[in-house]
């Protein structure tokens, strides 16, 4: 609650400007959209727990973009509320509150902070982080992320950043986590369709629960290249080495060196459809505060069929490594596809249907479990300002 009155702090902040500030003389424009979406859907194994069942998703935001010519900030508060109509033991309220600010200090020098407070569980982010089930758990999260971006030459871009996180869950067997993470990159233009990138990290993570606690360290140095091949076909790529240190009072020390990276394809083959190809490799922390190396892949395909409708179909494969410090190590592979189709009312109103699959094999178990669900989604928003 405490953390909720802050965030209303910062927004009535936030409200008084926006009224007032206008008339200081300087030339602002701010914006604010309300917007709320509803979806009915069918899920055959809610939770993966062997039931069936509607849920009913009302999804009410607001977001405010206030800006002139040198500054620049966003705010979002939004929630999903989850209904069921048997089960009501499941139902929940997710909640998500961000803020971006940026500032043009100089012509070179652009400084920004940028924070969020999330309030979720356990199943729903971890299945989307790194495709494996949890048990459903109230889960907060904070991160406040100040930051930096210089312009050395008309080539040259450097970019600090500095972020605090806090992860803290409703089970005291689960772990809580508290930790800085330090960040630097270089980017250069080897011209205008060429660039050419370094990036350095590193992660100072407290680690606590009921049964233990630690330490984890983590560092990674990767290069990478950024290449517009065409007006319709872009290609990233990112490479590097990923170091981790890992000291629990009970559990031991661990330490691990592995390659992670990513690579990114964007090709529009017409105005009207986009392909999106994704790869990435490289470690996240489970509920329990195991390292888990994680594999994967995304697709994304977009087709503009008319004016008004769209088509679009999205795939993730998750490869996962879970290390749960008993000696035991998990290895898993899910995926989740989900084709749907769009109908613009206006540009602020839309009907949308959908089918998702999700499916995961738990190769350490010799076990599997699958979801599938079809859903339809209204949403409307109305964005107002000047």
């Amino acid at each position: 609650m405490r953390f909720l009155n802050i965030q209303a702090r910062y927004l009535t902040m936030l409200f008084v400007l926006v009224c007032f500030f206008p008339d200081a003389g300087y030339a602002i424009s701010w914006r604010i959209t309300p917007a709320l979406s509803a979806r009915q859907t069918y899920d055959n194994n809610v939770f993966l727990r062997d039931i069936q069942d509607f849920e009913t998703r009302l999804s009410p935001s607001v977001e405010l973009l206030l800006e002139d010519e040198r500054y620049s900030i966003k705010a979002l508060a939004a929630a999903n509320i989850y209904l069921y109509a048997r089960y009501a033991d499941y139902n929940r309220i997710n909640q998500n509150y961000e803020f971006s600010s940026s500032y043009n200090a100089t012509e070179r020098l652009t400084v920004g902070l940028d924070g969020s407070l999330i309030f979720d569980n356990t199943f729903d982010y971890y299945l989307s982080d790194s495709g494996i089930p949890t048990s459903k758990i109230g889960r907060r999260e904070i991160t406040i992320n100040p930051n930096a971006r210089y312009a050395v030459t008309e080539r040259d871009v450097i970019s600090f950043t500095v972020a605090g996180t806090f992860i803290d869950y409703d089970s005291d067997t689960y772990t809580n986590s508290s930790g800085v993470r330090g960040g630097f990159s270089w980017v250069h233009a080897f011209s205008e369709i060429l660039r050419g990138s370094l990036n350095l990290q590193t992660d100072a993570t407290s680690l606590h629960s009921r049964y233990d606690h630690g330490e984890r360290y983590l560092g990674n140095a990767m290069l990478g290249v950024e290449w517009d091949i065409s007006e319709r076909l872009t290609v990233s790529a990112m490479g590097g080495v990923i170091g981790t240190q890992t000291f629990f009072e009970e559990a031991g020390d661990s330490s691990t060196v592995q390659f992670g990276g990513a690579a990114e394809l964007e090709y529009k083959p017409t105005q009207t459809t986009s392909l999106t190809v994704g790869l990435d490799r490289g470690v996240t922390q489970g509920v329990r505060g195991e390292l888990i190396s994680r594999n994967r892949a995304r697709l994304n395909v977009n087709w503009k069929i008319s004016e008004r409708l769209n088509a679009g179909i999205s795939c993730n494969i998750y490869d996962s490594i879970s290390d749960y410090r008993s000696g035991v190590d998990t290895t898993r592979l899910s995926y989740n596809i989900s084709p749907k189709l769009t109908y613009y009312f206006d540009e602020d109103f839309f009907v949308q249907v959908g089918y998702s699959r999700y499916e995961t094999w738990n190769y350490t178990t010799d076990s599997n479990k699958s979801r599938d669900q079809v859903y339809v989604e209204f949403s409307v928003a109305n964005p107002f300002g000047k």
